[in-house]
């Protein structure tokens, strides 16, 4: 699903599992063992707190660095946004910064610029995240700043119809680039009319039809103390308690309505659909279903199985399609899970002659996957790699605290980071090819093909009939 900063690796790098997770580093021993006693280590000093508005706090002080940041999730993303109306959930977090009381949107970032502050948000399905940081010797600055722009943004007219156009461009370029326009694609394919079907920006129309009564409407409604977390890093000092009582006591609660999703249309067969655009001179090709939620109790040896089969060189999908065969250049599985469901996903892409043959071999290994399970061999390889690849989540305390605030959003344990090792380890053969016979559905997907028509119907005749749509029908 769409990132809109890299902070989103950063805050839920525990909770999902994608091909980001190359780039963790190793984690030694000793820092396994600190993870697990507090020590010097990953868990020094942390606690919990709740402000009197009923701000629920985190701090994790770090004198190394003068440096103090602030994350603050708020339990609201895009699957909260209206039908047909994508876009506000981005639109409310992206304007946070654009105006508030008695500083515009200029002064405000040139009070960032002189500080040697940073700053963004991140819009996902289920939250959204305002992130802040700066040199310590202006913490009470950056902590004022910070606050106004969570408690008190303006939603001028001016700044919501410069973002509307910025937009706009956005989904312009998405449509100029394959892969992009490939995963909005699948999604939308995927979910259908489900929520999780929406994306932070959808379709033209549904952006311009959004006023600026909807917007404040969704942050009102949203952007609650008691709706929201806050997570303190760094050199903040002895009072940060009564600087947070003192910065955030204007803003009050509100009841929140619990989010309801409906049900899941359930995928009874392979189906495939064609996006159409002739430009292309290659396919983009998306396999999946629906997976399990962020919770479930099969969830970390799901992404073990994952891990064999579609993530690294070493996996089966990339031994076969891209190495013995040489179908692609590029070819991985994802395991995406959100609060309310997952996603099962394999992406590559390939020449549009070979892309019927890509879609059988990916069939075939999927089938033999779920049908035979894994050998002994590949499960202890795989929790290598994860035990091995742990270290770089929960590396710095800004990594730390994004963790703990994925764990609290998703009803997990803190026993998932202190005993992660242990975890992984007791994850058997047998549990594991349980979990691959029980997720995995190769004769219940959906394939998306987004790609020339002239240039590969030949190559799809055999999974005709199909669905055929213009990629217009997604701008």
């Amino acid at each position: 699903m769409m990132k809109y900063l890299c902070l989103s690796l950063l805050l839920f790098s525990l909770s999902c599992t994608t091909s980001r997770e190359k780039e963790m580093k190793l984690i030694s021993p000793e820092q396994v063992k600190l993870l697990k006693t507090g020590g010097d280590g990953i868990l020094k000093n942390f606690s919990e707190h709740q402000l009197s508005n009923g701000l629920r706090v985190l701090l994790i002080p770090d004198s190394r660095l003068p440096v103090v940041s602030y994350q603050m999730l708020v339990k609201a993303g895009y699957v909260e946004d209206p039908v047909g109306q994508s876009g506000i959930a981005i639109m409310v977090a992206s304007l946070l910064n654009k105006g508030i009381r008695h500083k515009n949107a200029n002064q405000i970032a040139d009070e960032i610029a002189l500080k040697g502050s940073q700053y963004g948000t991140v819009t996902e399905a289920d939250y959204s995240l305002v992130y802040m940081s700066g040199l310590s010797k202006y913490k009470n600055d950056v902590l004022t700043l910070f606050a106004d722009i969570v408690t008190s943004p303006t939603f001028t007219k001016q700044e919501m119809d410069r973002l509307n156009k910025q937009l706009l461009a956005s989904l312009s370029e998405r449509s100029d680039n394959p892969g992009a326009l490939a995963n909005f694609a699948f999604q939308d394919y995927l979910f259908g009319p489900h929520p999780y079907g929406r994306s932070p920006l959808r379709r033209r129309q549904e952006l311009n039809s959004i006023s600026r009564s909807q917007l404040i409407r969704f942050y009102l409604e949203n952007y609650r103390p008691n709706n929201s977390m806050l997570a303190v890093v760094g050199d903040f000092g002895p009072d940060i308690l009564s600087q947070l009582e003192s910065h955030f006591k204007s803003w009050t609660q509100r009841k929140q309505k619990p989010v309801t999703m409906p049900s899941l249309v359930p995928i009874e067969k392979l189906q495939l659909r064609l996006v159409q655009k002739k430009d292309l001179t290659q396919a983009q090709i998306h396999i999946g279903h629906y997976s399990v939620p962020r919770n479930h109790v099969d969830y970390l040896a799901l992404r073990l199985a994952n891990t064999i089969l579609g993530q690294g060189f070493t996996s089966r999908l990339v031994d076969k399609i891209r190495d013995n065969l040489g179908l692609t250049y590029s070819i991985s599985s994802n395991i995406d899970s959100e609060k309310v469901a997952g996603v099962f996903e394999i992406s590559t892409f390939a020449r549009n002659e070979k892309v019927g043959e890509v879609i059988q071999q990916v069939l075939k290994i999927l089938r033999e996957f779920a049908a035979k399970g894994v050998t002994k061999e590949e499960l202890e390889n795989a929790k290598g790699y994860f035990i091995g690849s742990f270290g770089r989540s929960i590396e710095t305390p800004e990594r730390l605290a994004s963790a703990l605030l994925g764990l609290r959003f998703y009803g997990i344990s803190d026993s998932y980071l202190t005993h992660f090792e242990e975890e992984v380890e007791s994850v058997s053969l047998s549990d594991l090819n349980r979990v691959i016979r029980t997720h995995f559905h190769p004769d219940k997907l959906k394939i998306l093909v987004l790609a020339n028509e002239s240039a590969v119907e030949s190559s799809l005749t055999q999974f005709a009939p199909y669905e055929k749509i213009p990629y217009t029908q997604l701008q």
